[in-house]
């Protein structure tokens, strides 16, 4: 960490990023399933074979998966949101769930037209959707 960039700075950027995730979650599960897809299916050039033994072709598509940085990252960030909305959900609180799927997936009312809808306060829905994202960032193991 350099001298400009703050251990605040970071963890305000966590926050942001994962709100980030929240908005494109749906997007971003469809584009996981694709690429996941992608390789089972074999889409893309035929690999040529470093031997010319025995092949295990879906070896190679476990590995592949596996190694894939770019798919096990998002399939982090997606089993994350997935399980903070599990515990939500056990929680047998709805207005919690509801303030979620509004403002993040929905996305059709400002922040203060959620309070009105769901008649809760500004202090509350501020509290609600930190504890959501801390859920999130704790299963990441991120700071915020």
């Amino acid at each position: 960490m350099n001298q400009t960039t703050t251990h605040k700075d970071l963890k305000r950027a966590n926050f942001r990023l994962i709100e980030k995730e929240l908005y494109h979650y749906k997007p971003r599960k469809a584009e996981l399933a694709e690429m996941k897809a992608d390789i089972i299916e074999g889409g893309g050039q035929p690999e040529i074979p470093a031997y010319t033994g025995p092949g295990d072709p879906t070896g190679r598509k476990v590995v592949k998966l596996c190694s894939s940085g770019v798919i096990c990252e998002i399939d982090k960030r997606v089993n994350a949101i997935e399980w903070a909305l599990g515990v939500v959900e056990r929680t047998q609180e709805p207005v919690k769930l509801k303030l979620i799927q509004m403002k993040y997936f929905e996305q059709r009312f400002t922040d203060r037209g959620i309070q009105e809808e769901l008649g809760i306060s500004e202090r509350t829905f501020r509290r609600w959707r930190r504890e959501f994202i801390e859920l999130i960032a704790e299963r990441l193991g991120w700071e915020i």
